[in-house]
């Protein structure tokens, strides 16, 4: 959840570089196609202004893309409670075998009730889904980034 909110911010931000863009622009004599520096379209200037805009034009598409909340993974929340609620269980239930001794012990350590969590708790695949979103939310903040770098030089 907290992730979806990180990303639903940048995404929100994808605007923010239009400014920077519209500056380029007009320093580059106001058309898109041929920008110009010192009166030539072809220096060194006019070069670094035309790849400065077509980057910054492909920013509310790219960071969009990469930081929307929908085009994030979505974790199952059912699922992912229920494995951290049986995970608590389980530990819970460990740490009193781990307290008793001798027969009790024993008994406690072959319980029904423990294997089945233990199983259970061997199926949750909740780092899996979390190594997915920071994947995806390492893409979001790179394309911010991008843009931002792009903005400043």
């Amino acid at each position: 959840v907290r992730q979806n909110k990180t990303g639903g911010k940048k995404s929100g931000k994808k605007d923010v570089f239009k400014g920077a863009l519209t500056r380029l622009i007009e320093t580059g004599g106001g058309n898109v196609t041929t920008l110009s520096c010192g009166g030539s379209t072809t220096n060194t200037g006019a070069k670094q202004l035309k790849n400065l805009t077509d980057t910054l034009k492909k920013c509310s598409d790219n960071i969009k893309k990469a930081c929307d909340p929908s085009n994030l993974p979505n974790p199952n929340i059912t699922e992912a409670t229920e494995c951290n609620n049986t995970m608590t269980t389980f530990s819970t239930k460990v740490d009193e075998c781990r307290k008793k001794g001798g027969t009790e012990a024993c008994t406690c350590w072959v319980k029904a009730e423990l294997t089945t969590m233990e199983q259970k708790v061997r199926k949750c695949a909740l780092s899996k889904k979390a190594n997915e979103m920071a994947a995806s939310l390492k893409k979001c903040r790179d394309a911010f980034q991008k843009c931002r770098k792009y903005e400043d030089d």
